[in-house]
């Protein structure tokens, strides 16, 4: 991974930032272990505030390893665990008979608007071709 402050790939907007790479790997790997042993991402009131409260950090830092570990924004990022789960209960035959709306709910989507957005984004298709 390139360094953001010397590397030949640096993001514009991180340039100046005080975290350094080591730090910035060391932040990353504890977001990781974090959402996938705790699952936080299955909350639906998960915020990047929340997240960065949790892991003793600010919302800047933890959204700029975000950014450049997985070059995508927190909200994605926090979505792609949700569609992981998705992909879980797809298997899970008791579920089948839920509702979508339930489903979205079980993957920790506010509404089911955004999951599928989400799903759409994620899938290519809607939820309904998706859990077809």
């Amino acid at each position: 991974m390139q360094d953001w402050k010397s590397g030949s790939k640096p993001i514009s907007r991180y340039q100046n930032s005080n975290l350094s790479e080591d730090l910035g790997k060391v932040l990353f790997q504890r977001l990781e272990d974090w959402m996938k042993d705790e699952k936080p991402y299955l909350d639906s009131d998960l915020t990047l505030a929340k997240m960065a409260f949790y892991l003793e950090t600010n919302t800047t830092y933890l959204s700029q390893v975000i950014n450049h570990y997985k070059g995508i924004p927190a909200r994605d990022y926090i979505n792609s665990f949700r569609m992981k789960e998705l992909d879980v209960l797809v298997g899970d035959r008791e579920i089948r008979s839920y509702t979508l709306h339930a489903i979205s709910q079980m993957c920790g989507f506010k509404s089911y608007s955004s999951f599928k957005r989400a799903v759409i984004k994620a899938k290519g298709c809607t939820p309904k071709a998706f859990w077809g």
